[in-house]
């Protein structure tokens, strides 16, 4: 079923006078009448279409040679004549489908709550390839070993390899579980139902790889990590429907278009590029509720909870105020991206530019060039994923990728990157400062002094929350148990009377 407009209606009958009458004055005589015009057209009454292509645990996709509906256990492959409902054209995605081998297992387990059978089977998706090397947050240490040619051979055997020979098993499962944690992700966008229960905001954001004995990160972001790209290939492929939102500004309330390109279509609304300090609360109401989308110059338009889209946001650092809210922090689904792809420049030490091209030397997902046996492997992907949630998500779980990353992350920006650079000195193991009581005023004055960060509009609440931040880390202890006293805190007489102390003990 595809919608007819006003001018559709009067173009088809005056193109059938055009072939059925060889009388012009006829033909003019209904081009000009009145009863003829567009705004008569418009006064037909409107045709109210309620379409679901979703249950709680079943999802339906078109294509223009075949329907399929996937459930958890199986992916049936129907004619379009024998889909038991009738759907609009506008949802048809551009391709011949054919259902292919699937590109991974993991079964999840309930009791133990691990991913058993965990296997890649099938890498012919560009896509999957590209998740592959987003989710090596341990690439650094796995490819830059200081030896170039043996690194250059190791890279080309193993460029989409997700358990590396060279990793660790701790790093290898690292990895894994960030991967099939994108799957779980992409595979709950894929599912068009809404529940109050599951309401979660996906928050793609990156994590700094590091080599052996690198210091401890800052809270500079890599930016062009292409976290970004990961939904942008979704609409590309033609399977979801995508709308910006605004993420820009101090005060979003003030924006009153944010969410003018939200419609009952959208089924994903996509905040990009988020900034440091977006106040995410804006977008709470719409996330759980209803969405009011205000268009220039045409009336709002309200999307009750259940037709509503997800929500997506990237940015290149964490949530604000992640932990001031129980009710919002349980509402985030995290996807991290490695700095896989990176841009070298001045302010890193990176060997290398890489980019996506470079790993498949062209565009994917994207453009004439990119051939339809290539999307095909993509969307079975992505219907690999939505089987692999709907399995997930019936089990009442929900997998999260390796969440000390994301803490390492917020923790950073606690810090900021001047605290950060003193921290890592003033608490070196040269430094003298580790494994000693020290009196907390005079490590304040010695960061507020400090010719190199000059820091002025601090005190000592958010020192504090930053030397915590610095310690958790570096897996230090700040202020062990058996130091502080029944009030929890090191106290000691220094210069004649009581003063706080602070002790960081190493690992």
């Amino acid at each position: 079923m595809r919608e007819i407009s006003a001018r559709d209606i009067r173009n088809f009958a005056l193109e059938f006078l055009k072939e059925n009458s060889s009388n012009i004055m006829l033909r003019n005589t209904v081009r000009n009448s009145k009863r003829a015009t567009n705004t008569l057209f418009e006064d037909l009454p409107d045709f109210q279409f309620d379409f679901s292509d979703n249950t709680h645990d079943s999802q339906y996709f078109f294509f223009e040679n075949k329907a399929v509906q996937v459930k958890s256990n199986e992916v049936t492959v129907l004619n379009p004549k024998d889909v038991p409902f009738i759907y609009p054209e506008k949802i048809v995605t551009p391709l011949n489908f054919k259902r292919l081998k699937p590109a991974f297992t993991g079964i999840f387990n309930a009791e133990t709550q691990y991913i058993d059978n965990i296997s890649i089977d099938n890498k012919n998706s560009h896509y999957f390839r590209y998740l592959i090397n987003t989710s090596r947050i341990h690439w650094r240490r796995e490819m830059e070993t200081g030896d170039r040619e043996a690194d250059k051979e190791y890279f080309s055997k193993n460029q989409f390899e997700i358990a590396g020979a060279r990793l660790a098993d701790y790093e290898k499962a690292e990895q894994l579980l960030n991967l099939y944690s994108k799957i779980f992700t992409l595979g709950y966008l894929m599912h068009r139902y809404k529940s109050p229960s599951k309401a979660w905001t996906v928050w793609a954001m990156e994590t700094l790889s590091k080599k052996d004995n690198d210091p401890v990160n800052t809270n500079k972001s890599a930016g062009g990590t292409g976290k970004s790209f990961a939904f942008q290939a979704i609409e590309n492929l033609g399977i979801k429907r995508l709308a910006p939102i605004g993420v820009q500004g101090k005060d979003l309330s003030q924006n009153k278009f944010g969410l003018s390109k939200v419609t009952l279509d959208t089924e994903i609304a996509f905040g990009d590029d988020c900034p440091k300090y977006l106040d995410f609360k804006f977008f709470y109401p719409f996330i759980t509720g209803k969405v009011e989308a205000n268009e220039k110059n045409q009336a709002s338009v309200v999307i009750p909870f259940e037709k509503s889209p997800k929500f997506v946001f990237t940015s290149n650092f964490p949530p604000r105020d992640y932990f001031d809210n129980n009710s919002t922090s349980r509402r985030f689904q995290f996807m991290i991206f490695s700095d896989w792809y990176h841009e070298r420049n001045e302010k890193c030490d990176y060997l290398e530019t890489r980019k996506i091209f470079n790993d498949f030397g062209y565009n994917i997902c994207y453009g004439e060039l990119y051939r339809d046996e290539w999307k095909n492997e993509d969307i079975n992907f992505l219907i690999d994923c939505l089987q692999f949630y709907l399995d997930v998500s019936a089990k009442g779980a929900k997998i999260e990728p390796p969440m000390a990353k994301v803490f390492e992350r917020m923790n950073e920006a606690d810090m900021g990157d001047d605290f950060a650079e003193w921290a890592a000195v003033y608490f070196s193991e040269e430094g003298g400062n580790l494994n000693t009581e020290i009196v907390i005023s005079a490590a304040y004055r010695d960061f507020i002094n400090d010719s190199e960060t000059n820091e002025k509009n601090w005190n000592t609440k958010r020192f504090n929350k930053a030397l915590k931040a610095f310690c958790e880390n570096k897996s230090y202890t700040l202020n062990p148990s058996e130091k502080c006293n029944a009030g929890g805190h090191i106290t000691k007489w220094v210069d004649g009377k009581s003063q706080r102390m602070l002790y960081v003990k190493a690992k």
